[in-house]
C-alpha cells in the first residue's frame, strides 16, 4: 500500500475561475470553448486514451478528481404530490431516513441538453420528499431526473456532469470536473493543473486532486474557529474520506500540497473597512495552521497566490499589493510556504469577447486559469518537492548555453595561456563560476580543459563560455551556474547527421523527436537544479538561455522552412519547460544569428533561417539576436569561429542579456 500525493485547491471565487465561474462547454469528441485558446490538453478526459482523449477500461481504474456533486442513484420527480416552489417527491417512497440529506445538494438534470436545470442545497427531507429554500430556475416538472449528492472520486473532465446526450436520464456520468459547488460552472486552474501533475507523478498511484470554493468568504471566515465555513469544510473533508474508503484502494491519501487563493474577497472588503487588512496576516497563519491539523500533515506545503495590481481598479487602493506583501512575510517565516504571482496576466476586461468594461476587471481571462495559473502552481510544487528552499529572498542565478559545434568551441588551453589573461585562463576558475558536470552530477568550478563540454560533445576545448563565464561573474560576484550542452553537427530541426550516444554528435534539438537533445537537455537541467536546490541549499533561478543553432539547418535543402516552422514552438518549449520564475517578463533568450556565408550554408536556406529569427525577435522583446557577421572564421574549415572570435562571441552574448535581464 502507498501514500498517494494529494493536492487541494481551496479559496474564494478565484478557485472556480471567477464569478461567475468560467464555463467550459466541452464534449469529449466535439468543439469546445477551450479550443479557442489552442490548448488541447485541458480538453482531454483524465485518465484517457492518448489519441482520442476518451477514458479507457484500464484508465478508469484510477479516479483522480473529487466531485462533491456526485450521486450514485437517479430518481424521477413524482407527479403526485406535485412539485412545489420548495419541494419534490419520489413515488413509490425510497424510504429515506429523515434529514439524512440535509446540507447536501439535489441536482435536477436538463431533459434534452447537457447540464443541470436546478441544483440547490437540501434544507430537510422525509422518507420521500426533499425540501429546499427555493428553486433557482423555476419549479421542477414531473418526470425530471434528479440525484442527491454524496460525493465520489471520479474521472476528470473540465466540464462537469453529463458530456453526451445519450447519458442524460440513463446513467450517472462517469466524469466530474469544474466547480461542483457552482452548478458545474467554474473551470479554474484544475483544468490545466491535473494534466501538469501527471508529468510530476506519472506512475501509479499518481495523485489525487480536490477543489473547494468558499465563494464570498474572507480569510477571516476561514481563520475563525467555529465559523460556518470551517464547519462546511470539515463536512467536505469527511465526505472525501468516506468517498476514498468507498473506492477501496487500500492506499492512503497524503495531503502534500494546498493551493490557497483566499485574498480576493478580503481585498474587496478592505475598500470599506481598511482596518480589516491589519488582521489578514494573523488570520491567514491561523487558517494555514488549522488546515495542516485538519489534513493530518503538520508540514503540508502551501502555495499562496499573489494577484495582479490591476485588480485594485475595482477593489481597493493598494489592496492586492498589501495582500501580496503579507504573503511574502508568511512565506519567509515558514519553510513550507511558497508563492506564485499572476502579475501581468491578461484580465477579462482586456478581452472584448467577454463584454466586460476594462475598468471592471475583477478576474483573469479563461486561458490564464487553464494555462498560466496551472503551470505556475505545478512548477512551484515541483521545486518544493525537490527540496528547494522557499525563501522569497531571491534565487541562485542559473544560465544555459546550448548549440552546435560553434558552441562546443575552438578555444584550447594553449591559446588562453598565450593570452596571459587572469580572467580568460584555461585552467580552473574561481568557485563562483560554476558549471554543471553531467558525469559527476555536481556543480564544479569551471575548467575549460576538464568540464567545458561534459554534456554533449566531450572535447577538451572551450566555446563562447570561455569569456561568457567571466562576464557573468561580473553580474553575479556571489556565484552562478551554467548548464552547457553542445554537440557537433547538431541542428534545430533539420537533422544533418545521425544522433550518436547521449549527444556526442549529430541530432536535433527541437522537442519533436524522443531520445535526442531535448530529452538529454531536460535531464541536465533537472540534475543541475536538484544539486543546486538540495546540495547547495539554494533555489535555482534560471535567468536566461544562450542558443547557438541554425548553421547546420542551412546545409540541407528545405532546412530553412523546417527551421522556421520549428522556431516558435522551440522557444515556447524552452520557456514552458525551464522557466523558474512565475511572474514578470518572459525568460530571456539570446540567439547567436548564424553567419550568412559559411561554406556549408545553402544561400536560400540561410536567408530563410535568418529571416525567421529576425521576425521572431521583432515580435518578442525577450528574444535578442547576436550579430557575428563581422567575426573572423577559421581558415581551415570556413565554418567555425577563430578562438579570438569565440571569445568576442561570449562577451557579446552577456552584453545582450543585460539589455533584457530579468
Amino acid at each position: 500500500m502507498a501514500n498517494v500525493p494529494s493536492i487541494l485547491l481551496i479559496g474564494d471565487t478565484m478557485i472556480q475561475g471567477g464569478a461567475p465561474g468560467v464555463l467550459a462547454g466541452v464534449t469529449s469528441a466535439g468543439a469546445s470553448d477551450l479550443q479557442t485558446f489552442g490548448d488541447f490538453e485541458v480538453l482531454k478526459i483524465v485518465p484517457s486514451d492518448a489519441s482520442t482523449g476518451a477514458p479507457t477500461a484500464t484508465s478508469l481504474g484510477w479516479y483522480p478528481w473529487y466531485d462533491g456533486a456526485y450521486g450514485s442513484t437517479l430518481y424521477s420527480v413524482a407527479a403526485a404530490p406535485a412539485p412545489s416552489a420548495t419541494t419534490i417527491s419520489v413515488s413509490p417512497s425510497p424510504g429515506w431516513t429523515v434529514n439524512e440529506f440535509a446540507g447536501r445538494y439535489v441536482s435536477i438534470v436538463n431533459g434534452t441538453t447537457i447540464g443541470y436545470s436546478n441544483r440547490r442545497p437540501i434544507v430537510s427531507n422525509t422518507a420521500d420528499t426533499l425540501t429546499v429554500a427555493s428553486w433557482l430556475f423555476g419549479t421542477p416538472t414531473a418526470g425530471q431526473i434528479f440525484f442527491i449528492s454524496t460525493g465520489a472520486w471520479r474521472d476528470y473532465h473540465a466540464a462537469a456532469g453529463w458530456l453526451h446526450s445519450t447519458e442524460i436520464g440513463v446513467t450517472i456520468s462517469t466524469r466530474g470536473g469544474s466547480s461542483w459547488q457552482a452548478l458545474g460552472n467554474g473551470v479554474g486552474a484544475d483544468a490545466g493543473l491535473i494534466h501538469r501533475l501527471l508529468e510530476i507523478h506519472p506512475q501509479a498511484p499518481r495523485f489525487q486532486l480536490a477543489k473547494y470554493a468558499g465563494v464570498a468568504t474572507t480569510v477571516g471566515n476561514w481563520g475563525t474557529a467555529g465559523s460556518g465555513i470551517r464547519t462546511a469544510f470539515e463536512a467536505f473533508k469527511l465526505d472525501m474520506d468516506n468517498a476514498w474508503t468507498a473506492l477501496a484502494t487500500g492506499d492512503t491519501l497524503s495531503w502534500d500540497l494546498v493551493v490557497l487563493d483566499n485574498s480576493q474577497r478580503d481585498v474587496l472588503d478592505w475598500a470599506g473597512t481598511p482596518a480589516n487588512a491589519l488582521l489578514y496576516k494573523a488570520q491567514l497563519q491561523n487558517w494555514i495552521s488549522y488546515l495542516r491539523t485538519t489534513l493530518g500533515n503538520a508540514t503540508a506545503k502551501i502555495i499562496l497566490v499573489n494577484h495582479d495590481r490591476a485588480i485594485n481598479n475595482i477593489l481597493s487602493a493598494n489592496g492586492s499589493l498589501y495582500a501580496n506583501s503579507v504573503h511574502r512575510e508568511v512565506a519567509a517565516a515558514d519553510a513550507n510556504v511558497s508563492l506564485i504571482s499572476l502579475e501581468g496576466q491578461r484580465l477579462r476586461g482586456d478581452d472584448p469577447s467577454f463584454g466586460i468594461p476594462s475598468e471592471n476587471r475583477e478576474f483573469y481571462g479563461a486561458s490564464v486559469f487553464w494555462d498560466q495559473y496551472a503551470t505556475k502552481v505545478a512548477k512551484t510544487y515541483e521545486l518544493m518537492l525537490s527540496g528547494a528552499p522557499t525563501s522569497y529572498d531571491g534565487g541562485y542565478p542559473v544560465y544555459m548555453l546550448i548549440g552546435d559545434s560553434i558552441a562546443v568551441g575552438q578555444v584550447n588551453e594553449a591559446y588562453t595561456t598565450q593570452l596571459n589573461s587572469p580572467t580568460l585562463t584555461g585552467t580552473v576558475r574561481g568557485s563562483e563560476q560554476g558549471i554543471y558536470n553531467r558525469g559527476t552530477g555536481q556543480v564544479e568550478a569551471y575548467n575549460m580543459a576538464d568540464n567545458s563540454n561534459t554534456s554533449g560533445t566531450v572535447v577538451a576545448t572551450g566555446g563562447p563560455e570561455v569569456s561568457l563565464m567571466h562576464e557573468l561573474e561580473q553580474l553575479h560576484p556571489d556565484g552562478f551556474v551554467l548548464i552547457k550542452r553542445a554537440s557537433n553537427s547538431s541542428s534545430l530541426a533539420q537533422q544533418l547527421t545521425a544522433y550518436v550516444g547521449t549527444g556526442s554528435q549529430g541530432g536535433i534539438w527541437a522537442n519533436t523527436v524522443a531520445s535526442q537533445h531535448w530529452d538529454e537537455l531536460v535531464a541536465d537541467y533537472e540534475g543541475a537544479l536538484a544539486y543546486i536546490n538540495t546540495t547547495l541549499g539554494k533555489q535555482g533561478d534560471l535567468r536566461g538561455i544562450f542558443v547557438v543553432l541554425g548553421t547546420n539547418d542551412a546545409a540541407t535543402a528545405g532546412g530553412g522552412a523546417v527551421f522556421s516552422a520549428a522556431l516558435q514552438p522551440f522557444i515556447n518549449d524552452l520557456r514552458e519547460t525551464f522557466s523558474t520564475r512565475t511572474s514578470g517578463k518572459d525568460l530571456p533568450i539570446i540567439w547567436r544569428k548564424p553567419q550568412l556565408d559559411v561554406v556549408t550554408a545553402l544561400p536560400d536556406e540561410i536567408l530563410a533561417i535568418r529571416a525567421a529569427l529576425e521576425a521572431r525577435a521583432t515580435a518578442d522583446d525577450q528574444l535578442v539576436l547576436v550579430n557575428v557577421d563581422d567575426l573572423e572564421r577559421d581558415a581551415t574549415d570556413d565554418i567555425h569561429e577563430t578562438p579570438e572570435s569565440t571569445i568576442i562571441d561570449g562577451q557579446r552574448m552577456v552584453a545582450s542579456i543585460k539589455t533584457i535581464a530579468l
